[in-house]
């Protein structure tokens, strides 16, 4: 009798209809039972293929012969879907058509019903899995065979996603906050409920079934039972810079992005490996015409390659290489260790999307790793790209420039930092960005070219406009250059310095010190504090004075002066009287703590 109740306790719960709500979640014993139901996919038994959508065609090229394979006449209205040996897409407005990979010929066709709106689909082996979602918001995910006979159906009030295939088992994106298994008769067999965030997708590779939301990946395994990102197998991808999004998959709940559209050009590669992380540590982010590679533990900088003239419409991470295609039609390979690219054949077709089945592909010996000077000139050219498109990515460009070792790198900020904003150039967040990075450089050997880049002066006549003059008193302070003082002492007393400028240089001025920089300051001050131009931000002038006061007693009576002075700008007067009632404070504190200690000192001897 005990060995008979510990089965029935063991299957208690997966006995419930697909998505009851009486159906458990986060057992451990499921979701073993599950994946050992899931056997890896078989090896690739054809050459590596590309499927390039294009205007009413469908072709297969051929990655290893570099040639194309086949076209076939299709109206493509959704991404591909790659399988063994198999390949499938929604064609025209109701039907999905599974064709075999090596020919592109037509093996299935099942037309939707009136009120069925297609959310996604996966093949396992060349079985098709659909889902799709009802006219009364209801949801069905449906199985069928090679031939397009259906195999099982099974329908829910809730939402589901788009699912993934491996090996017998089905991966469902479930109400949002679920990723439901169902075996290869449409049974659940398992369930994982998520309780930090969203389940919007799942993935299914060679390595085993990811699923996740916004923020990041989790592996399906023995901890997903734990529910939480913290007790989970789960990774996120650490990037240089915030601007521009971390797409790890698509929206699994959306239908439109079943369609091919901007999430093809804009969106996270990786690939899983054991336990949590991605393989290699890397991550790859794909952004219009540019990839960035990425240590995905420390956010640091691996390679960067920018595709010339036409977007990227797809890419893939095959492993060993990141596969991809652009509108114009090139196919390239990008070597995902060092960043070497190998563009392998330009077909001259219009490519609109692509999906690859190129899996343990290499990019191969042919191509030579770029250098750190390389990096460094593609970064630069990525931000002063024309196409206006690009203002996140120009701000990612600088973050990542900024990371990038040596004296090239500290050349092209400083560069970044004097040029002009807008008309076809850099936008002003890249330039602003580019600045905090000199700063934070600190490379002492770049103090001899800002020095000469204070030497230029607004000149009208030779139509000289100096920028930049801020983030290089930021700089050279941060450097403590005392020898700056003097060409900064100039610019804070030029009456064609930016009002924006005028803080930091006297800041500056106050930390490097010395007499061009007291004598510069008191003189910006006794020029400027009757001024109403400073009336609304006196910042500058207030900066000016409390470093006279820090100075010395001598420097100290041009600011008591400005107290004084019925003409100075009630703010200014206000902060520099409490400035320097502080600082009489503090002097006093100070000379009484010194006679106090120089007393205790003599009173031993007078003792004697």
């Amino acid at each position: 009798m005990a060995p008979m109740l510990a089965v029935l306790t063991s299957l208690a719960g997966c006995g419930e209809a697909a998505f009851s709500a009486h159906t458990r979640d986060n057992d451990v014993g499921d979701l073993q039972r599950a994946m050992a139901a899931s056997a890896a996919p078989a090896a690739r038994a054809g050459h590596a293929m590309a499927f390039l959508v294009t205007d009413g065609k469908l072709v297969g090229y051929d990655l290893a012969d570099g040639k194309i394979a086949w076209e076939q006449a299709a109206d493509v209205k959704s991404r591909v879907i790659v399988g063994g040996g198999a390949i499938a897409h929604r064609q025209g407005e109701r039907d999905l058509v599974v064709r075999g990979a090596a020919t592109g010929d037509v093996r299935a066709r099942v037309t939707l019903a009136a009120d069925e709106t297609f959310v996604g689909a996966a093949l396992d082996g060349d079985k098709l899995v659909y889902v799709v979602q009802l006219a009364d918001k209801r949801s069905a995910v449906v199985a069928i065979d090679a031939g397009g006979a259906p195999l099982w159906r099974r329908e829910t009030q809730s939402a589901l996603g788009a699912p993934a295939a491996r090996g017998g088992l089905v991966a469902l994106p479930f109400a949002h906050q679920n990723l439901t298994l169902l075996d290869s008769t449409g049974r659940e067999i398992a369930r994982v409920r998520a309780t930090d965030e969203e389940i919007a997708f799942a993935r299914a590779l060679p390595e085993g079934i990811y699923y996740g939301g916004a923020r990041g990946v989790y592996r399906l395994d023995d901890k997903s039972a734990a529910g939480t990102r913290a007790g989970s197998s789960y990774a996120e991808a650490k990037l240089s810079g915030e601007q521009v999004r971390t797409a790890y998959h698509w929206d699994g709940y959306q239908p439109s992005q079943s369609a091919l559209g901007a999430f093809d050009r804009n969106r996270l590669l990786w690939r899983g490996r054991e336990g949590a992380g991605f393989r290699d540590d890397l991550a790859v982010l794909h952004t219009y015409r540019f990839f960035f590679a990425f240590d995905a533990k420390a956010g640091k900088l691996r390679w960067v390659y920018a595709h010339p003239r036409t977007d990227v419409v797809a890419s893939e991470d095959a492993g060993g290489a990141i596969v991809f295609a652009s509108a114009d039609g090139d196919i390239g390979l990008i070597d995902a260790a060092s960043g070497a690219v190998r563009i392998v054949q330009k077909t001259g077709l219009r490519v609109a999307g692509a999906s690859f089945d190129a899996d343990g592909l290499t990019a191969g010996s042919g191509a030579t790793p770029p250098s750190e000077a390389e990096v460094a000139k593609t970064l630069e050219q990525i931000v002063y790209d024309h196409d206006a498109r690009f203002g996140a990515v120009k701000v990612f460009a600088v973050d990542a420039l900024g990371d990038v070792p040596g004296p090239t790198v500290t050349a092209a900020l400083l560069k970044l930092v004097r040029a002009p904003a807008g008309a076809g150039g850099p936008p002003p967040a890249a330039l602003a960005r580019a600045g905090e990075k000199l700063v934070a450089r600190r490379d002492r050997a770049a103090a001899p070219a800002m020095l000469e880049a204070l030497g230029e002066h607004y000149d009208f006549l030779d139509d000289r406009t100096p920028r930049g003059v801020d983030v290089l008193a930021r700089a050279l302070g941060a450097l403590g250059a005392r020898e700056a003082a003097a060409p900064l002492a100039a610019h804070l007393l030029d009456h064609e310095t930016p009002e924006r400028a005028l803080k930091d240089l006297a800041t500056t001025l106050g930390q490097l010190g010395g007499p061009d920089a007291v004598k510069a300051l008191r003189t910006f001050l006794l020029a400027y504090h009757a001024d109403p131009a400073f009336l609304l931000d006196p910042a500058p002038l207030v900066v000016a004075g409390e470093a006279l006061i820090r100075a010395g007693v001598e420097a100290r009576r041009a600011v008591a002066f400005v107290v004084e002075d019925r003409r100075t700008l009630q703010p200014l007067a206000r902060q520099l009287r409490v400035s320097l009632e502080a600082a009489d404070a503090a002097d006093e504190e100070a000379a009484k703590k010194k006679l106090e200690k120089k007393d205790s000192e003599a009173a031993p001897e007078r003792q004697e």
